[in-house]
């Protein structure tokens, strides 16, 4: 699982991950297992929905500075 999202992220930068419990703290330590091994921030969990961001080489995703 983790090899697909390293990949997902290597291509989208973006990604949504559905964790499939309702626990929170199971939820919690599978978003900091996942984060910890792609090497991923956290963006946000919303119910199931982890959404985790990883700059790739290429940068598709520009921040703008404010």
């Amino acid at each position: 699982v983790v090899a697909e999202i390293d990949y997902a992220l290597g291509h989208h930068e973006l990604i949504k991950v559905k964790i499939p419990t309702d626990d929170k703290e199971t939820k919690g330590l599978i978003v900091d297992a996942i984060c910890r091994e792609t090497e991923a921030t956290k963006v946000q969990v919303i119910g199931k929905t982890l959404v985790i961001y990883r700059q790739s080489d290429e940068k598709k995703i520009h921040v703008p500075k404010l």
